[in-house]
Parts: structure tokens; C-alpha cells; sequence
């Protein structure tokens, strides 16, 4: 059932229906939460796509690069950080085998990505300190090649590690900026449980 509300929250995105798609994503929340193997699920929706990285096209890259960065996002949400690791790995090389930022069938993935999404994993598994050390590794230049939520994201999530290492003034700062660039976006937003 989550699958099926995550589907209708990309075709949603992508019809450029927002508030329709956040709902989907909250119900694939609430439907993944409830069903008790909700990580063994999301690996194996990627473990099934894994392409062959020799013969792989950038669109399978893409796609396996997804649900691979969404199994990480599960595994985050119930701490296990042995399988975050892996996923994290995974979604690395998958980035790194793209070179770019590539969009397919509705999803956009590359290094950029692969590297914002583990900043907000490790702001949901309280590692601001490593939170910190991934941002400053990526480029502000980079950040251009994600779509404008993404961007939004990752910008709430710099503001949550700074918050986490009390650094109050750049937190804050982080987050005014976010909040005056997106502010119908902030408010459908929920911080990492």
C-alpha cells in the first residue's frame, strides 16, 4: 500500500499538483509505518531494480538510485544504521556512476542528491556533527542541478544540524532564508521523528 501512495505522489509531483502529492507521501508514511517489515519492503523494491552498474543506462541509474535513497530514508526512520550505511554506499556509487544529476520516469537523482539526502539522514539520526562535514563538502554551486524542493529540504536540514550543534546564529539564518524563499512549502513540512 505505501508503494501505491508513494506512485500517486510522483504522478502528483509530477502533474505539478503539490498538495495532493504531500498527502500521498503522508498516507505512504502512515501506510509504511503501520505494516511491520516496512524496511524489508523498501530493500527489496530496490534489490529488484538493481541494475548491472556495467551495462546500466543513466535511466535504470536513476531509478535504482531512488529507491535506494528511500531505503536509506526507512532505515534512518527505524535507526538502523548498519543498513543506512550500506544504502548510503550504494546511493554514493550510484551517483558517482551517473556524473550528473539525471530525471527519469518522474524521479531525479545523481551525486547531488545521493549527498543532500545523506545530510538529512544524518540530521534524523542526531549526527549534526557529521550532518555538518557532509554539507560542507558539497558545493553551493551544485545544489542548482535539484528541484526546488530539494533544495528546500536540504537548506531545512542544514538548519536542523546547525540548530543540533547550537550553532543558533547560522541556524537561524539558514532558516529565515528557506522560510522567506519557500514559505508555502515550509508550512506543509515535518522535522525528521
Amino acid at each position: 500500500m505505501a508503494d501505491a501512495y508513494r506512485l500517486a505522489a510522483y504522478v502528483a509531483n509530477l502533474m505539478g499538483s503539490r498538495d495532493l502529492a504531500y498527502a500521498a507521501i503522508g498516507h505512504a508514511q502512515a501506510a509504511a509505518e503501520r505494516s511491520d517489515d516496512a524496511l524489508r519492503l523498501a530493500e527489496k523494491a530496490a534489490v529488484d531494480i538493481e541494475p548491472r552498474f556495467s551495462r546500466a543506462t543513466a535511466d535504470q541509474l536513476t531509478v535504482y538510485g531512488s529507491h535506494i535513497n528511500f531505503a536509506a530514508v526507512v532505515a534512518s526512520r527505524m535507526q538502523n544504521k548498519d543498513l543506512v550505511k550500506s544504502f548510503l554506499s550504494l546511493a554514493t556509487a550510484t551517483g558517482a556512476r551517473l556524473g550528473a544529476e539525471h530525471r527519469a520516469y518522474g524521479t531525479l537523482f545523481g551525486p547531488v542528491t545521493a549527498d543532500t539526502q545523506a545530510v538529512g539522514i544524518a540530521v534524523a539520526l542526531g549526527q549534526a556533527g557529521k550532518a555538518l562535514e557532509l554539507i560542507r563538502g558539497i558545493p553551493e554551486t551544485s545544489l542548482s542541478a535539484l528541484t526546488e524542493a530539494a533544495r528546500n529540504r536540504f537548506a531545512m536540514d542544514k538548519a536542523m544540524a546547525e540548530a543540533d550543534a547550537r550553532l543558533w546564529d547560522a541556524s537561524l539564518d539558514t532558516l529565515e532564508k528557506a522560510l522567506v524563499h519557500a514559505p508555502v512549502w515550509a508550512r506543509h513540512q515535518a522535522l525528521p521523528a
